[in-house]
C-alpha cells in the first residue's frame, strides 16, 4: 500500500473543506481521479466526476493564510496557518491586511453569562476555553469583541498528553435568517501556547495580532464516482464509500479511507484488465466525496442504470497505526435490536459494547435483519486469523455514510479504526498512517465485495451456518442476561417490576428472533443467480427455526419467574 500511502500524503496537505466547493477540495478530487486514471482503473472501469450545488453552506469558504502574534510584553508569533492547519475556525471572517491588534482577555470557560462578570471585552481578543462557536456568540455577538481564541480539546486529559495539539473549530456561517452575523473570527491554538498567553495575564497585559486572509464565494460540490460494470447483473450494484471532505487536512480521516478505496479500486481494475481475475456478475461502484451528501446524491440520482444498490461498505479512518492511537479495528454492525432496547451496563452483552464514538439511531425500528454484517464479520475474521491483527464487531452507532444508506433500507457497515485521539487535529498527519492498517481494510473490504458481487448459491449454504451460529450465540448471551435480570427485579419485592422485566424480555426474544429470521431469508437473494425452490425451502426453514428457538428461549425465562413467584399469574 506505498502507493496509497504517497496519496495520504498529498491529500493531507489539502484543506479539504467539510461540505466542499473550495480550492483545497477540488484539488484533492482531482487528485483522486489522477491517481485512478494513472494507475490504471480506466483499463476496466470508468471514472466519472460529478458536480452539484452546494448543499451544506450556500457558498463556499476558504482561508488563504493567518497568524497569531504576541506583541505585548514581547514580540512572538505564536501560531501560523502554514505550521498550524487548524488555527482558523470554519466561517471565520478576514481581518484587514495589516491585521487587527487588541488586549487579550481570558474570560474562561467562555460560553456562559456568568463567565463575563466583571470583565469588559468590547474591543479586545477573548481566551476561553470553551466550544469557539458558543465563546464567539458570548463575546463577539453579545458583547463586541474583536474576536476569539480557544485551547479548547475533544477530552480534558490530551491537554496534557498533547500540549501542542489544536482542535478544528467552525463559526456560525455569516447569512443567517434574520441578517448577518456581526464581522469576526476565531482561531484555535494549543494548551500550551494557552497556558502561557494565561501566565503573562497573570502577571500583567498581553496584547496580540490577528492577520487572516479568508473569503466567501459561489462555488459547487464536486464527487467522483467510479464503477466496474458487472458482466451480468450491472444494474445491481455493490457500492464501497470514502468521503473526502474533513473539519481538518486530516490524515487518518479521511485521506486513509479515500486511499484504502482508491488502492483496491485500482487494484481491482488492473487485475481484471489482466485476466487474473473475472469481472464481477454485479456493478462495483466507488463514491469518493463529500460525506452524506455525495451517498444521497448518488441514491438520488447519478447512477445511469437503476439505482439498485445490494449492499454499502463504508471505509473511515481506515489508517490509524494503532500503536500510536491507540485503537482497534472495528465492524459496526447494521442496526439490531440493540439499537433501541439495549440492556443496562450491568446486563449487557459481550458483544453489545459500543465504541464510544456517539450514538445515533435510525427513523427504522426495528431495523430488518440481514447477512451483511456476518459475511463481513467472517471476512475480516479470516482476514485477521493471517496477520494477527486484533479485531472486534461493534453494535450500530452511526454518523457516516452508512447512515444513508440504511435509511434507504440498503444494508450498510461501517469498517474502521477506532479510537482515535487525533481525530480533527493538527495531530492527524501521515506518521500516524499505517499502510498495514489501510491493507487489511482493503482486503477485507475488496474480498466482501466480490462476493458479494458474484456470489453463488454455495455462499447462501456457508452463511445461513454463520447465522445459525450466531443466532445461537446471542441467544445464550440474551438468556444470561435475561436471567440477571429477572433475578434482580425479583430482589426488588415488587410484582409489578417483575411483570415489567419480564414484559422486557418477551419483547427483545421477539425482536431478535425475529432479526434472524429476516437475516436468513435473505440469504435468498443473496446469489446472483436465483436460488433453487429446494434451497429457497429450506432457507426459509432455518428462519423459522431460528425464530423458534427463542420463542424456547422465552419459555425458559418464564418458567424462572414461575420459580421466583410461584403464586403469580403470568403477564
Amino acid at each position: 500500500m506505498s502507493r496509497a500511502l504517497e496519496l495520504v500524503e498529498r491529500l493531507s496537505q489539502r484543506w479539504r473543506l467539510r461540505g466542499g466547493g473550495n480550492p483545497g477540495f477540488d484539488a484533492a478530487v482531482d487528485d483522486v481521479v489522477d491517481y485512478l486514471e494513472s494507475g490504471g482503473f480506466s483499463r476496466a472501469g470508468e471514472v466519472t466526476v460529478v458536480e452539484g450545488p452546494l448543499t451544506l453552506q450556500p457558498r463556499a469558504w476558504d482561508v488563504e493564510a493567518a497568524s497569531l502574534e504576541l506583541l505585548q510584553p514581547h514580540q512572538e508569533l505564536l501560531h501560523s496557518f502554514e505550521e498550524t492547519p487548524t488555527l482558523v475556525a470554519k466561517y471565520s471572517r478576514p481581518t484587514p491586511e495589516e491585521g487587527v491588534i487588541g488586549d487579550l482577555v481570558d474570560v474562561g470557560g467562555g460560553e456562559h453569562e456568568e463567565d463575563y462578570e466583571g470583565l469588559t471585552v468590547e474591543g479586545r481578543i477573548v481566551l476561553g476555553r470553551g466550544h469557539i462557536a458558543e465563546l464567539f456568540e458570548q463575546a463577539v455577538v453579545r458583547r463586541g469583541a474583536l474576536g476569539v481564541v480557544s485551547d479548547r480539546l475533544r477530552k480534558e486529559e490530551f491537554r496534557q498528553r498533547y500540549p501542542s495539539m489544536v482542535l478544528a473549530g467552525k463559526l456560525p456561517f455569516p447569512d443567517g435568517d434574520t441578517g448577518e452575523v456581526p464581522n469576526g473570527w476565531g482561531l484555535k491554538i494549543s494548551p500550551s501556547t494557552a497556558d502561557r498567553l494565561r501566565d503573562l495575564l497573570r502577571e500583567g497585559k498581553a496584547r496580540v495580532r490577528v492577520r487572516l486572509s479568508a473569503s466567501f464565494f459561489e462555488s459547487s460540490q464536486r464527487g467522483v464516482v467510479a464503477k466496474i460494470r458487472g458482466a451480468t447483473h450491472p444494474q445491481e450494484k455493490i457500492v464501497l464509500v470514502s468521503h473526502l471532505d474533513n473539519n481538518a487536512p486530516g490524515a487518518n480521516n479521511n485521506a486513509s479511507g479515500v486511499a484504502t478505496h482508491a488502492e483496491l479500486a485500482r487494484l481491482l481494475a488492473t487485475a481484471i484488465a489482466e485476466g487474473r481475475l473475472e469481472p464481477p456478475s454485479r456493478s462495483l461502484v466507488f463514491l469518493i466525496g463529500v460525506e452524506h451528501e455525495l451517498s444521497k446524491r448518488w441514491l438520488d440520482e447519478l447512477d445511469g442504470d437503476a439505482n439498485e444498490a445490494v449492499a454499502m461498505i463504508n471505509a473511515d479512518m481506515t489508517g490509524a497505526d494503532t500503536d500510536k492511537t491507540g485503537g482497534i479495528y472495528r465492524l459496526e454492525r447494521l442496526p439490531d435490536p440493540t439499537m433501541s432496547h439495549a440492556r443496562e451496563p450491568e446486563f449487557q452483552t459481550q458483544l453489545d459494547e459500543r465504541s464510544g464514538w456517539g450514538f445515533r439511531p435510525l427513523d427504522i425500528d426495528p431495523y430488518p435483519g440481514h447477512y451483511l454484517g456476518s459475511l463481513i464479520w467472517l471476512v475480516a475474521q479470516q482476514t485477521a486469523a493471517e496477520s494477527g491483527r486484533p479485531i472486534l464487531s461493534s453494535p450500530f452507532e452511526g454518523g457516516s455514510d452508512h447512515d444513508d444508506f440504511l435509511s434507504r433500507r440498503v444494508p450498510a457497515v461501517l469498517s474502521w479504526y477506532w479510537e482515535d485521539p487525533f481525530l480533527s487535529t493538527n495531530l492527524d498527519t501521515p506518521d500516524k498512517v499505517s499502510p498495514e492498517s489501510m491493507r487489511f481494510v482493503a482486503q477485507v473490504n475488496g474480498l466482501a465485495a466480490l462476493q458479494l458481487a458474484s456470489a453463488s448459491t454455495a455462499a447462501s449454504a456457508e452463511l445461513v451456518g454463520v447465522l445459525r451460529d450466531e443466532a445461537a450465540r446471542r441467544l445464550r448471551l440474551e438468556l444470561e442476561a435475561g436471567r440477571g435480570g429477572l433475578l434482580k427485579a425479583a430482589s426488588a419485592d415488587s410484582a409489578g417490576g417483575l411483570a415489567a422485566a419480564l414484559a422486557d424480555e418477551r419483547m427483545r426474544m421477539e425482536l431478535w428472533g425475529d432479526w434472524y429470521q429476516q437475516a436468513i431469508e435473505a440469504l435468498i437473494e443473496l446469489p446472483v443467480d436465483p436460488v433453487s425452490e429446494k434451497q429457497r425451502m429450506e432457507l426459509l426453514a432455518a428462519g423459522a427455526e431460528a425464530k423458534a428457538a427463542y420463542a424456547v428461549g422465552m419459555e425458559q425465562l418464564e418458567a424462572l419467574v414461575g420459580d421466583l413467584n410461584p403464586t403469580s399469574e403470568e403477564p
